[in-house]
């Protein structure tokens, strides 16, 4: 059988193989064909030079090189259009890229496939050329996108013309051919078939504009200059339209006019916006000039431009001294604070707000200073328009109402301490009731001179000084024991010289500088001694171990005075005539926050405190209805000042003792005890049993009240706590004064007589202080009992 093969015509290149590859390897063309019969794929050595592969590679291994080196993106279609070429026997043409074996390079190619027939016509073979193009590629695609970017930039330049209201014209002079930007049809609202002309754009204006914009254009046709003018029209729609009109010449080289190139603008906002900043220019010095308050403007740099007459008047300057240098009369100590919120203001261009002092003729004056940014054309910052207000009255109302609002703080604090400190001695009292009763029937049970008898006299001894606690407790609370009288406040002080001298400093100087004649007040005189020790002593603290004076004073006092105080504790007494008592010492002083907090309980700036001292006395002085003042500076020593009111009756300044001195003669009788605490009813009970008195007790008033109801005429007294729940002691009192108004109560309170008192006119048979010894309680059934029994009138 013969070799079909001898019957495929050779290609060109096989024949004569050095000469064609020179041939096209010379050209970058490389060659590669694909026998049918035998399957044998052959490559020329441009087509291995293309994709970087060996020059002597195996023929039998290009193909698989070749498909190696195509890019994953595009191996599909060379496949796809290989596949298309072997099935359907048609030619083929495909661009693809490759990446270089050799040095990795991304390379675009171009293959042209082709079957070769033969004589029959069957395919005996398919052949190839295949092309680099990858510079051609890197053309179009630098042609694509200037094509894009000019596009672009015109797109760009419709756009920003039409966002300036601004459109751009050509006329060739010598043609008189014109073109026209859209933005010039839609300016001037043209039909848009109008065509361009530079007589369609004169057309537009007025004889008088006209005539402007003529003489315009035939200057620099004329001439070299380019010319900018402003005209003004009205529009088809009948809107006002001032144009800016721009344009300049294109001269040959023997300077022939070749074309004119020009710019038409719409500036009509703008020209109003400007209009209408002058006339708020000439509105705003018109008004500033008028205006109570002060103005100023600054530049965008935030030096001062502009300030009225009312704003040089505030600072005492004339009008150059002022743009000078304004801050030479601010307040050395906002100087800095004010210059930096300027400079943010100007950096920012934001509002500019500040609160500070100024100094004018060696006065203070508080000034208010708020300035909005202006800005030019609506967008450029050009400085601040600002308004300055006197507000040094209001600043001091603001103060004093701050001084006002501390007070009444300060008040509520020491009301709620108060009333914390009044509960807790109330309760210790019932504690203390029941220790000091049971130590006095302890006593009563002992021999006497026994180690018993000593030890629970050791422990009544200690009861009494708590007892003294909580008298101090009750004292700053407003709320103590108070044995009312007519006092001298002078008699007060000079009745304690000598007992001064034993407490002070021994190298104080204590000095009495007291007022005769002085009207009495209404109080307790125990209690005055008490406030001004205390505030001896605490004098005598001041001066340390220094030489020192220290002053007690008394004298009338005015209602103004406590106005000049640095620290006010209490209510001024609103009474015409006020009696002050003054401690004064030249001592350390006190700072601003020790005035605030020198009669907090247990505050002390001592090593170790003196507890309850400044508190009782400021207690002692609210419940007198007093005021206390106070005045200090470190190093400059401290004033206390005490006022209260004058008596305005006539009271008798040896008052009976409250209890009388005991007694052992006891009348026998059925006694009620009404006490919510159940130690005090039972060690009560305890006592007055001891004395053989028939006792029953009750734990509330309303339980009290239901066992005088059933039986009005069997009780021969009654013992009776004031604070209590359900009903407390005034309310069971008034109920019981209306049951049975004979019976005697006895109220029993560690509060004052004023806390135990009634608002009607039935008194208590008498006042038992909490805590009580065994023998206050006998005294006083003594002299209760003693006495004849009231009928009841039922």
């Amino acid at each position: 059988m013969p070799d079909a093969s001898s019957h495929i015509e050779r290609p060109v290149w096989l024949h004569s193989p050095e000469r064609f590859a020179a041939l096209l390897g010379g050209a970058g063309v490389g060659l590669w064909e694909l026998d049918h019969g035998t399957g044998a794929f052959a490559g020329s050595a441009q087509l291995l030079a293309l994709y970087g592969l060996p020059a002597d590679l195996p023929q039998d291994q290009v193909l698989a090189a070749l498909m190696r080196c195509v890019h994953p993106d595009d191996v599909g279609r060379v496949r796809a259009e290989a596949d298309r070429l072997f099935k359907a026997g048609v030619a083929v043409e495909v661009n693809y890229r490759v990446r270089r074996q050799d040095d990795g390079q991304e390379r675009w190619l171009r293959a042209r496939t082709m079957p070769a027939r033969l004589a029959d016509g069957s395919r005996g073979r398919d052949v190839g050329v295949l092309v680099d193009i990858t510079e051609d590629r890197r053309r179009d695609e630098a042609v694509r996108a200037a094509e894009q970017e000019r596009a672009l930039q015109s797109r760009e330049l419709v756009r920003t013309q039409r966002m300036a209201r601004l459109g751009s014209w050509s006329w060739q002079v010598q043609s008189d051919a014109v073109w026209w930007s859209p933005q010039v049809w839609e300016l001037f609202e043209f039909d848009a078939t109008m065509p361009a002309s530079i007589e369609a754009l004169r057309s537009i204006f007025p004889p008088d504009q006209r005539a402007i914009y003529d003489v315009a254009l035939r200057r620099a046709l004329d001439g070299s200059e380019p010319y900018e003018v402003e005209v003004t029209t009205r529009l088809p729609s009948g809107r006002e339209l001032i144009v800016r009109a721009l344009g300049e010449v294109e001269r040959a080289a023997d300077g022939t006019a070749v074309a004119m190139h020009g710019a038409v603008q719409d500036v009509t906002e703008e020209r109003r916006r400007e209009k209408a900043v002058l006339e708020s220019e000439q509105g705003f010095r018109m008004l500033a000039t008028a205006g109570p308050a002060g103005v100023f403007r600054t530049g965008p740099d935030g030096h001062t431009s502009y300030a009225n007459p009312r704003l040089l008047a505030l600072w005492g300057m004339t009008h150059a001294e002022f743009l000078a240098g304004w801050r030479n009369v601010v307040h050395p100590d906002d100087v800095e604070r004010v210059t930096e919120l300027g400079r943010v203001a100007v950096a920012s261009g934001q509002t500019f707000r500040a609160e500070y002092r100024i100094i004018v003729q060696g006065e203070e004056r508080h000034v208010r200073v708020v300035s909005s940014p202006v800005t030019d054309e609506g967008t450029r910052y050009a400085g601040q328009i600002g308004i300055v207000e006197d507000v040094t009255d209001e600043v001091h109302v603001r103060e004093q109402a701050a001084r006002f609002e501390a007070e009444l703080r300060h008040a509520q604090k020491l009301e709620s301490l108060g009333v914390l400190a009044g509960g807790i001695a109330h309760d210790f009292n019932n504690l203390l009731v029941g220790v000091l009763t049971n130590a006095g029937l302890a006593l009563d049970a002992t021999p006497k001179g026994g180690p018993v008898h000593e030890l629970v006299t050791n422990i009544e001894r200690a009861a009494q000084r708590a007892a003294d606690l909580t008298r101090q407790l009750l004292a700053y609370s407003g709320r103590g024991r108070l044995v009312v009288g007519a006092v001298d406040l002078s008699e007060v002080v000079r009745e304690m010289a000598d007992l001064l001298r034993t407490v002070v400093s021994k190298r104080a100087r204590v000095v009495l500088d007291l007022a005769r004649g002085l009207p009495d007040i209404e109080g307790d005189a125990t209690q005055i001694r008490q406030v001004a020790m205390n505030l001896i002593t605490n004098a005598s603290d001041a001066l340390g171990d220094r030489d020192g004076t220290i002053t007690l004073r008394t004298r009338l006092a005015e209602r103004d005075e406590v106005e000049r105080a640095d620290a006010v504790f209490g209510t001024m007494p609103d009474e015409p005539v006020l009696v002050a008592l003054e401690v004064i010492d030249d001592g350390e002083g006190m700072t601003e926050s020790t005035m605030q907090r020198i009669f907090d309980p247990f505050f002390t700036t001592k090593f170790t405190g003196r507890g309850l001292g400044l508190s009782a006395a400021q207690g002692i002085v609210r419940g007198h209805r007093g005021v206390m003042a106070l005045r200090s500076r470190p190093g400059a020593g401290t004033q206390f000042t005490i006022i209260l009111p004058a008596s305005h009756r006539i009271t008798p300044r040896d008052a009976a003792p409250l209890i009388a001195p005991t007694s052992t003669a006891t009348r026998r009788g059925r006694l009620l005890i009404v006490d919510d605490d159940e130690s005090v009813r039972v060690v009560l009970t305890r006592l007055l049993r001891g004395r053989a008195f028939n006792v029953e007790a009750a734990s509330n008033g309303q339980a009290a009240l239901d066992l005088v109801r059933a039986d009005p005429a069997a009780y021969d007294a009654v013992l009776l706590d004031l604070t209590m729940p359900i009903m407390n002691g005034r309310e069971t009192f008034e109920a019981l004064a209306g049951v049975a108004p004979s019976i005697p109560v006895i109220m029993m309170s560690g509060y004052s007589e004023e806390e135990m008192g009634t608002s009607g006119a039935r008194k208590p048979a008498a006042m038992l202080q909490k805590p009580f010894m065994p023998a206050d309680v006998f005294v006083l059934l003594d002299r209760i009992l003693a006495g004849p029994r009231p009928v009841d009138g039922r």
